[in-house]
């Protein structure tokens, strides 16, 4: 009896602790996916000095939070994300309209595979 009281312990916590983790990410993830859409439309409108700050927030905010998401998820991932986001602030330093866009592409593209990656669902868990 004492081991499966444990076990359920166990179980509902790592529930409570994957629910948790979960949430984390989605909220994180979005405000990264805020933060690249309010790039993109300032880099279109060639409001670079506002873009380039941006840039930078989205800077600071990735790496206050890549220690934690990187417990979650894969580092390379996540070092992948902000290795493009360094990129990005010398492509919109430069005025530089095109790689800057590929960037912000690449840097959308890469949140939402770190998204569908987490969702759980049968082909994740197998």
């Amino acid at each position: 009896m004492k081991n499966i009281v444990t076990s359920f312990c166990i179980f509902i916590s790592l529930l409570i602790f994957m629910t948790w983790s979960l949430n984390y990410l989605n909220k994180i993830t979005l405000e990264i996916e805020q933060k690249n859409d309010v790039i993109e439309d300032l880099v279109n409108e060639n409001k670079w000095e506002e873009s380039y700050e941006e840039v930078l927030s989205l800077l600071d905010f990735i790496n206050e939070n890549s220690t934690k998401m990187s417990i979650f998820i894969n580092h390379q991932e996540m070092d992948l994300i902000e290795s493009e986001i360094y990129r990005l602030t010398q492509f919109v330093k430069n005025k530089n309209l095109d790689e800057t866009l590929s960037s912000l592409h690449f840097i959308k593209f890469s949140v939402d595979s770190v998204k569908k990656l987490q969702k759980v669902n049968i082909k994740n868990i197998f």
